[in-house]
């Protein structure tokens, strides 16, 4: 039962990251985290979650729920809701509260190592009432054990595991009536005396616990294993999440020319997916899962020295069928025209699905020039998700010196030219930089129904997809070698 449970709450992490919030990004359990965190030093992960009761309150929350049932995610039917319903009834609880009721008020994950075996070592703690946590312990046949600091420490189911109910030392006893339960494996039975000791002091307790403080709905974390760690936090705004992770101990990329959120959003507008970021082509062709595609990369190996770092990707529709959008930045757009030339030639024809193909011949000659090739070919059928014509487009945004190289596959119907060149007007010049090292918008709903057009899949598992509206990320550099990730997921709540 225990280990069940345990295994349930990481998949509600997991799954459902943040939870209604008001004032900080973190709020209270932030200040849980680091007293945790300074009471079990040696601990590789450290979770707090708050309040999870209001996020069945939360609008957010509710189409969280629709799109994690309609992949199948926390069926009421299955073996770990049945398990907890019938716990709740033993003790005299409600079925539909018992989650909030056990765990909804603050619940921390600590541990290190191991999962499982002889060696694991993690604790469970969740705050609740003490006449609730003492028919808890009488439901799985407690049995006291040891003591620690003045607290009983109980044996479960057999001697497998271990719990205690910590209540602050001190003449003043606990006002407020709760208690910090703490479940872990016998394994972990040094943690949990430590966490013992270090909890139950008033100012620690007052952190936790405290006397009517009622805790803000929000999760914070760290991750730390073989000096590198991470932290996090999320909470609810509006209609969805927005949370920020730091990455510590992370190398600083070398100096290059970043991207600014002024600059993404002119490219962004009215995609359904755009990413801008700065990044190593030659990284990027070393990896093993690149030369498992059915391509020819060396003609893409000559673009290389001619490229500053920073790229663009983005997704347009175009009535029922989507266009795909690239450029590149490079040094000099002379110099490199033949090459990109060449490398488009390559792909024009290993999209159509045979030599010869259209695209071959213009070998830098007038590199601003926007040219136009068709993708025919016996493959062409397969790319119905680019219209009725695929076709690509592309040129350099100069003549000479610094510039942009920017591709467009779609439908030969529309402007394509007129699209590069609006593209091209767009971006970035090499003076103008900003502080992100990527930044990202995707909405999910309408670019899954695309895919499912193009495919041929009324029963698509991207049809769950339809309640994430946005979905945003940006990455940039932090003090001290470390990397900071910020990102915003909107749901569409509709009227429900």
């Amino acid at each position: 039962m225990i280990r069940a449970l345990v295994v349930g709450i990481f998949s509600f992490v997991v799954f459902l990251p943040a939870f209604q919030a008001s004032g900080s990004l973190q709020g209270h359990a932030s200040e849980a985290l680091g007293v945790v965190v300074e009471a079990s030093p040696d601990s590789e992960y450290v979770v707090v979650i708050d309040n999870a009761e209001a996020q069945h309150t939360s609008p957010a929350g509710r189409a969280l729920i629709a799109m994690l049932e309609e992949f199948g995610v926390g069926d009421s039917n299955d073996a770990l809701s049945k398990s907890l319903n019938e716990f709740a009834v033993s003790i005299g609880v409600e079925p539909d509260q018992a989650f909030d009721m056990l765990l909804g008020r603050r619940l921390i994950l600590i541990g290190s190592g191991h999962w499982q075996g002889n060696q694991e070592r993690w604790a469970l703690a969740t705050v609740m009432p003490r006449g609730l946590a003492l028919r808890v312990l009488d439901e799985l046949n407690a049995k006291g054990r040891d003591v620690e600091s003045g607290h009983t420490v109980f044996a479960l189911e057999d001697g497998a595991y271990r719990a205690a109910l910590i209540r602050p030392r001190g003449p003043r006893g606990n006002p407020n009536d709760l208690r910090l339960v703490i479940f872990g494996p016998k394994s972990s039975g040094d943690v949990i005396a430590a966490l013992i000791r270090s909890l139950s002091t008033k100012e620690r307790w007052d952190v936790l616990v405290g006397e009517g403080n009622e805790p803000v709905a929000a999760v914070a974390g760290m991750l730390n294993k073989n000096d590198n760690s991470l932290s996090f936090g999320v909470a609810l705004v509006e209609s969805g999440w927005k949370g920020q992770v730091t990455i510590h101990g992370v190398a600083q990329p070398p100096a290059a020319a970043g991207w600014s959120q002024r600059g993404f959003d002119r490219l962004s507008q009215d995609r359904w997916f755009a990413m801008a970021g700065v990044e190593s082509f030659d990284a990027f062709l070393a990896s093993p899962a690149i030369w498992m595609i059915p391509f020819d990369w060396e003609p893409l190996k000559k673009m290389s020295p001619w490229m500053t770092g920073r790229v663009y990707l983005g997704l347009m529709p175009e009535g029922r069928s989507v266009s795909f959008e690239a450029a590149i930045e490079v040094t000099d757009t002379q110099g490199a025209a033949v090459d990109f030339d060449w490398a488009m030639y390559r792909l024009i024809e290993f999209l159509s699905g045979h030599p010869g193909a259209d695209g071959k011949g213009f070998e830098g000659f007038l590199p601003q020039a926007v040219r136009h090739a068709p993708i025919g070919g016996p493959a062409a059928s397969e790319l119905g998700l680019l219209g009725e014509r695929p076709s690509a487009a592309w040129a350099m945004t100069s003549a000479s010196g610094p510039g942009w190289w920017v591709i467009l596959l779609g439908d030969g119907s529309n402007d394509l030219a007129g699209v590069v060149r609006e593209i091209g007007s767009k971006l970035p010049s090499d003076e103008v930089s900003g502080p992100m090292l990527s930044i990202a918008s995707v909405h999910p709903g309408p670019l899954g129904e695309a895919f499912e057009r193009a495919a041929q899949m009324p029963q698509s598992f991207l049809k769950p997809l339809k309640h994430i509206e946005s979905i945003r990320w940006t990455t940039r550099p932090g003090e001290q070698s470390a990397l900071e990730i910020t990102f915003e997921v909107r749901m569409s709540v509709g009227d429900g």
